[in-house]
């Protein structure tokens, strides 16, 4: 893995955190 695929890899993971943290703030079942 070059570091832009890792770059890639985090930005969508931290993304997919992102959601799920305002899904359950909002009480939507993840």
């Amino acid at each position: 893995m070059d570091e832009a695929e890792l770059d890639r890899e985090l930005a969508r993971l931290t993304r997919m955190w992102h959601v799920q943290r305002q899904n359950l703030r909002m009480g939507v079942p993840a």
